[in-house]
């Protein structure tokens, strides 16, 4: 209930919510398509099929998350005040030299994460019997 009652509220929030829908109708698939899951989620709760249940939701979320991204765009965080302070992808990028830093700490980051990895799987190799634990 709350996804229908989400949209009129969104639209008389921010005004500006459905300019990309009008300038690009194809996108229109995306907050029909929401519909699905929705539904989806409901059925398979009443059959109690947890499974399908969970997928259903994460694909409902998924697509809400696509369609507040297809709204916003190029806007990756609207101000409340003064459209000019909108952080955009434009203004949000990094230069060449910050994203070489970045990279190169990421390398060392997932270094360093492997090798944590290889060190816990390496001492905790082997079988674990029922008798091995605390209390025994």
């Amino acid at each position: 209930m709350l996804t229908i009652a989400r949209l009129p509220v969104s639209i008389v929030v921010r005004p500006d919510t459905l300019k990309n829908y009008l300038a690009h109708p194809v996108a229109l698939v995306i907050p029909i398509a929401v519909i699905a899951p929705l539904l989806g989620a409901i059925y398979f709760s009443r059959k109690s099929d947890d499974r399908k249940v969970f997928a259903c939701s994460s694909l409902y979320l998924a697509l809400m998350l696509l369609g507040a991204a297809v709204a916003l765009y190029p806007r990756l965080l609207p101000s409340r005040s003064i459209a000019d302070r909108d952080i955009t992808i434009q203004n949000a990028l990094s230069g060449p030299p910050t994203l070489q830093v970045g990279l190169m700490w990421w390398a060392f980051g997932i270094c360093l994460a492997a090798i944590y990895f290889i060190v816990v799987y390496r001492m905790f190799k082997g079988k674990v019997s029922l008798g091995s634990g605390y209390g025994h």
